[in-house]
């Protein structure tokens, strides 16, 4: 017995914490996937949906999982994006941090030494449209301010303390 196949799918999925397996936008060509995971424990893969006269198998392929490394001195997601604007830059005593729209959800602000010193600062940053972090107490240097929604996003804001 011959069985035809009428059709053939294929689709790139995603898994995250926040979602469980759902499709991706098509990118051109299929057979490749151009993605970047938020945090570690984000998955890819690929189903094959083969539709014929008898019935329809979906098949997936087995699961890419990945382990996210954060950066240091690079912005993973532009400032301007999120229409955030910092300043002054380089900073004395205050620096001010304009533009947070209540609807990204901004839930805390860290700022780390970009020698990897960590949590030199932390604030609770929710329902704030405009956020004033004292920096008196920091030492002359560079910092990393990473301001993180309750999405998972995380925007990396450099700067000099003089």
């Amino acid at each position: 017995m011959a069985v035809l196949v009428s059709r053939m799918i294929l689709k790139w999925q995603d898994s995250t914490r926040t979602h469980d397996w759902q499709d991706l936008p098509l990118q051109s060509p299929v057979t490749t996937y151009n993605y970047k995971p938020a945090v570690t424990g984000d998955k890819i893969r690929l189903t094959l949906t083969v539709s014929s006269t008898c019935a329809t198998t979906p098949v997936s392929s087995a699961t890419i999982s990945f382990i996210v490394n954060k950066v240091t001195g690079i912005e993973p997601v532009p400032a301007a994006q999120y229409g955030l604007r910092y300043y002054p830059n380089p900073v004395q005593k205050i620096l001010t941090i304009d533009g947070l729209r209540l609807s990204d959800r901004w839930q805390q602000l860290q700022v780390t030494g970009i020698n990897g010193q960590q949590n030199l600062l932390l604030m609770d940053v929710k329902n704030s449209t405009r956020i004033e972090v004292a920096t008196e107490g920091l030492r002359p240097g560079m910092y990393i301010a990473i301001l993180r929604n309750t999405s998972g996003v995380e925007v990396y804001l450099k700067f000099i303390k003089l």
